[in-house]
């Protein structure tokens, strides 16, 4: 399939397949002699934007990843983008039911990130977009080198058009490396795991698709060690490999992306909000690693969502910064573009692939070489 400035490969090769019934309330235990550093609960009245998660990539001044053709603008509720009113003023005048927060709403100990279509005569108010969506980014909430990452989440609703993504980026704000714990494209069924790196090599993206998962609480979780990378999905390996992703401290992010290249435009069968429900995340350490996170944690409890006000630079970000935003690896495209033939078999006979269907390919992201050029600089 072919779009502008975009080419998309997929070269599958089927390990094994398997259909069973998961049981809904699937859960994992993070690996033994882990030590638990930093949690995000979400027990609180909404998500602390003041003191420990952005809505936004706040170091590149970004709100949408161009690269990717992602037409969706990331703010919270609380945020003025353009104009006098909030995010959350401008939907609930479109005439959506009332709530408390419309795209990061936390209530019962889970948050709900959700995404929604912008109404024309309000796109102004939106930088433009005919997107809003949801996003929590951590460079202040807690960056780690090593350890293992968990997240218990749900799709709750995913369609045409709609991509979700859990993944890591290094806390000096360069790209790549990026780890994709997770990723959640129109609704076709899939699991997608996926690294990026800046050099070496890394094996290509990871399907599965276990029978009946889709809209179950699933645990996801990424061991990172000096030896190798791991993934799992309710305590099962669906991915392994070789650490070539540097040294820098990884920080967590959770993000939707709208129209974009991958997931194609949103059409008529695509159901709104998109919406993700996030039970827990939490980062471990190995019990007497030498290593210390970059950022400090405070526990599991959350604050009051909106704290801090109108969002800093709204005015200028979004459309003017949106084509250098410097993640566009995030949709689980580039970085491994000429590693198709390297499907990572060194680890395979490694992986517990009982009762899933997993495969591994190529998808290819192939930029303009101006286009790559403005991301660097922006990265820099």
């Amino acid at each position: 399939m072919t779009r502008s400035g975009w080419r998309t490969t997929c070269a599958l090769a089927t390990l094994m397949h398997a259909s069973v019934l998961l049981a809904d309330t699937a859960s994992a235990e993070p690996p033994a002699g882990y030590t638990l550093r930093f949690a995000e609960e979400f027990n609180g009245g909404g998500v602390d934007f003041t003191n420990r998660w952005d809505s936004y990539w706040h170091r590149w001044n970004v709100r949408h990843l161009a690269g990717n053709n992602d037409k969706a603008v990331k703010a919270a509720d609380h945020e003025r983008l353009r104009g006098s009113r909030t995010v959350g003023d401008l939907l609930r005048s479109s005439g959506l039911p009332r709530k408390s927060n419309y795209l990061h709403e936390v209530r019962g100990g889970k948050m709900r990130l959700r995404a929604w279509p912008v109404p024309g005569e309000l796109r102004d108010e939106f930088l433009g977009f005919p997107y809003v969506a949801g996003m929590v980014a951590g460079p202040r909430a807690h960056a780690q080198k090593f350890g293992y990452w968990e997240t218990r989440l749900r799709v709750t609703s995913l369609s045409k058009g709609q991509h979700f993504a859990l993944w890591l980026l290094p806390d000096d704000h360069g790209w790549p490396p990026e780890i994709d714990m997770l990723e959640v494209v129109s609704g076709d069924g899939w699991l997608y795991a996926n690294t990026h790196v800046k050099n070496g090599v890394a094996p290509p993206i990871t399907y599965v698709k276990p029978s009946g998962r889709m809209n179950a609480w699933m645990t996801v979780g990424f061991e990172w060690t000096p030896e190798e990378l791991i993934w799992t999905i309710d305590g099962k390996q669906i991915r392994r490999h070789w650490p070539d992703i540097g040294d820098r401290p990884m920080y967590p992010l959770m993000s939707w992306e709208i129209g974009g290249n991958w997931p194609g435009s949103p059409d008529g069968s695509t159901v709104w909000p998109a919406e993700i429900m996030v039970d827990y995340l939490r980062v471990y350490e190995k019990t007497g690693s030498s290593s210390t996170p970059s950022t400090p944690s405070s526990g599991g409890s959350n604050g009051n969502s909106g704290g801090s006000g109108s969002s800093s630079g709204g005015d200028n970000s979004g459309g003017s910064n949106g084509g250098n935003s410097g993640n566009s690896g995030n949709s689980g495209n580039s970085g491994n573009s000429n590693n198709a033939g390297n499907s990572g078999s060194q680890s395979n006979t490694k992986l517990d692939l009982s009762a899933w269907d997993i495969k591994q390919g190529q998808i290819e992201n192939r930029w303009s070489r101006k286009a790559f050029r403005r991301m660097n600089r922006r990265m820099r």
